[in-house]
Order: structure tokens, then C-alpha cells, then sequence
């Protein structure tokens, strides 16, 4: 994940959401800068709805990154280095159809987990170098070049 830069991810949920939305992305804790300063924000149907700031220390993993796959994602040695999620929870109901966002930005560079089989894409929407969240948010920008895994469940008892 590029530092100063929004990226948005969005899925559609195919059935109701209710009692307990979360929505997570998938940090490798492997070369994290000291100060690194991640936020990520969650809308429903484009409306935001919460903001959380994580502070991430310095890590410095035994892993080491060697080569990469045919889409350019690099390949970790053994061990994988440790991985954090991250993510936002909210209570409420919402209709199948609802559409859920994660958006995210990071003041340094960070290993994220992609999907490469995702139906959904991940937008850079602009660079900044400092967060803002918008009030509301479209899917507009450039495609970016790998899919943010990012993992929507929802709980009802």
C-alpha cells in the first residue's frame, strides 16, 4: 500500500447486515517505519460512518521478501511475518444491496494482504499527506494495480 494516498474498497452485500458490521484489512507487520500512522474510515453507501487512527510501532520481523508472483505481488520467505487486522466495527440493520467501504491511508508504505480473485476493486482515489475523510465518497479515481483484501462480515445472534 503506498504511503500518502487513498484507496477505497468496496463490496455489496448480498444479504442484510445487522447487529455487528466490521470491515478489516489484513497488515503484514514486516519493515513499519517508526511513526507510521495508518487510518481507516468505514461508509455505508457512501456515507461515512466512523474514523479510527492506528499508531504502528517499528517492526522488524525475521522475514524477508524474495521475489514476485505474475502480477508483480511479492512472495515472504518462512517465517511470514506476523499479521495485524485492522478495521472498524458498527452496530445497526441495513438491506441487502448495501454498500460497504473501507478506505485507508497510511503516511508510509505498508504490506497489506491482496486478493488477486476478488470480483471488487481497489481505487486510488488522490494523494495527500495528511488524512481527511469526505463526509460522503463515490467510487471515482484510478484503478489501482492490486485489490486490498479487505474482509466484510456481519453478525446476527
Amino acid at each position: 500500500m503506498p504511503a500518502d494516498v487513498l484507496i477505497s474498497t468496496s463490496h455489496t452485500a448480498n444479504g442484510t447486515l445487522s447487529v455487528f458490521i466490521t470491515a478489516n484489512l489484513v497488515l503484514f507487520l514486516y519493515q513499519i517505519p517508526q511513526g507510521t500512522v495508518l487510518y481507516v474510515s468505514l461508509y455505508l453507501n457512501g456515507a461515512l460512518t466512523a474514523t479510527r487512527q492506528y499508531n504502528l510501532t517499528a517492526y522488524d520481523g525475521a522475514a524477508t521478501a524474495h521475489g514476485t508472483d505474475q502480477n508483480g505481488a511479492v512472495n515472504f520467505s518462512n517465517p511470514v511475518p506476523d499479521l495485524l487486522g485492522v478495521g472498524l466495527s458498527l452496530r445497526g440493520t441495513y438491506p441487502a444491496g448495501t454498500e460497504v467501504t473501507l478506505l485507508s491511508w497510511a503516511n508510509n508504505p505498508l504490506w497489506v494482504q491482496i486478493d488477486n480473485a476478488s470480483p471488487t476493486r481497489s481505487y486510488e482515489i488522490s494523494e495527500q499527506t495528511s488524512y481527511s475523510p469526505p463526509s460522503s465518497l463515490t467510487e471515482t479515481g484510478a484503478v489501482a494495480p492490486f485489490t486490498l483484501s479487505v474482509k466484510v462480515e456481519s453478525y446476527a445472534p
